[in-house]
C-alpha cells in the first residue's frame, strides 16, 4: 500500500477509523491522506445576511479541524507500542458532496485503501450519513475498511480473518490479503462457513479441495484454512472471528442484480449491521 485515504467528519467513529489507518500506515509505510468533504451553503435571501455563516468561514472551519486532527494522529503514531515509522500525513478540505469528493480523490491520487467510520448515524455532530457510507462503497474502486463506532484498540493488527465462499475470484483476493498480512506482520486465518450436514455436498467438497490446493500455490499452509460448520452463516462468521481473536475481518462484496437484492439479503450487508471489528470489503 502506498496511499491510505481516510474520510473524516470529525466524529468519534471517524477518529477511531483514523487511528486504525495510522497504525496500518505506520507499519506498512503507506502515506495517509485525511480528507473532509463539506457541502456548499444553501443560497437564500434573508433580511439580515450576517445571520448566516460566510462560505469562507466554513472552509476555514474544515481546514482548522483537519489540522487539529492531523496533529492528534501524529501524536498517536508516536506512542504506538512497536518501533514504527511515523507516516506522512496530508490533509484535504473538499467543498462539495461526499460523492464528488471520492471521484476527485480517485482522479488525483492512487487510492490503495479507503478508511471510514461506520457509526455515524448515532452521533449528532456527524455530518456524513449511513447513505453516504453506502454511496462511498459503490463509488470507490479500492478496498474499503469500515470501522465500527464502538471499536477502540490501541494495539496493532495481529490477526486477520478472511471469510470466503470458495469462489475462483477469492483465490486472487487471498493473495492480496496475504500481502497485507505480511506487511502488517499479522497472522492470516482463512475460513469457509458450511451447513453442519453429515456429508458435505459433493460440489462444495470439490471446491474446498481446489481452494486448498490453490492456497498451497500461494505459499499458505493447510493449517491456515478452516472449514467451519454452523446453521447460520452470519453467526458462523462471528464465531470464527471470535475464536481467532480477529482484529480485521475481510470479505468479498459480491455483485448481485437489483432483483436478487430485493428478495435476498447480502451477507456483507448483514455483517455491517452487526459488526464489532473493522470490516475490509473488497469488490468482486
Amino acid at each position: 500500500m502506498n496511499n491510505i485515504i481516510v474520510l473524516t467528519d470529525f466524529s468519534l467513529s471517524a477518529r477511531n477509523a483514523a487511528d486504525l489507518a495510522v497504525r496500518i500506515g505506520a507499519i506498512s509505510g503507506a502515506d495517509i491522506i485525511l480528507a473532509n468533504a463539506f457541502s456548499e451553503l444553501i443560497r437564500a435571501t434573508v433580511d439580515d445576511p450576517h445571520f448566516w455563516p460566510l462560505e469562507t468561514e466554513l472552509i476555514h472551519d474544515s481546514e482548522t479541524l483537519l489540522q487539529m486532527e492531523a496533529r492528534r494522529l501524529k501524536q498517536h503514531a508516536r506512542v504506538l507500542p512497536l518501533p514504527v515509522q511515523e507516516p506522512n500525513l496530508t490533509i484535504i478540505s473538499f467543498k462539495g458532496t461526499i460523492k464528488a469528493c471520492i471521484t476527485d480523490l480517485q482522479k488525483r491520487h492512487k487510492m490503495d485503501l479507503l478508511v471510514i467510520g461506520a457509526g455515524m448515524q448515532n452521533e449528532h455532530k456527524a455530518r456524513y450519513t449511513p447513505s453516504d457510507v453506502e454511496a462511498i462503497q459503490t463509488l470507490a474502486h479500492s478496498p474499503i475498511l469500515i470501522v465500527p463506532e464502538n471499536y477502540k484498540s490501541d494495539g496493532l493488527v495481529k490477526n486477520i480473518c478472511f471469510v470466503t465462499d470458495l469462489a475462483k475470484f477469492d483465490i486472487g483476493v487471498t493473495g492480496f490479503v496475504k500481502r497485507i498480512a505480511t506487511e502488517l506482520k499479522a497472522h492470516l486465518f482463512i475460513g469457509h462457513i458450511s451447513k453442519p450436514l453429515f456429508n458435505m455436498d459433493a460440489n462444495e467438497e470439490m471446491n474446498t479441495a481446489a481452494f486448498m490446493t490453490n492456497l498451497e500455490h500461494l505459499g499458505l499452509t493447510k493449517h491456515e484454512f478452516q472449514n467451519c460448520y454452523h446453521d447460520d452463516i452470519i453467526t458462523g462468521v462471528d464465531k470464527f472471528c471470535h475464536d481467532k481473536k480477529a482484529d480485521i475481518l475481510v470479505m468479498v462484496h459480491k455483485k448481485h442484480s437489483s432483483l436478487w437484492t430485493f428478495f435476498h439479503q447480502s451477507i456483507t450487508s448483514a455483517i455491517k449491521r452487526r459488526q464489532q471489528i473493522p470490516l475490509l470489503l473488497i469488490k468482486e
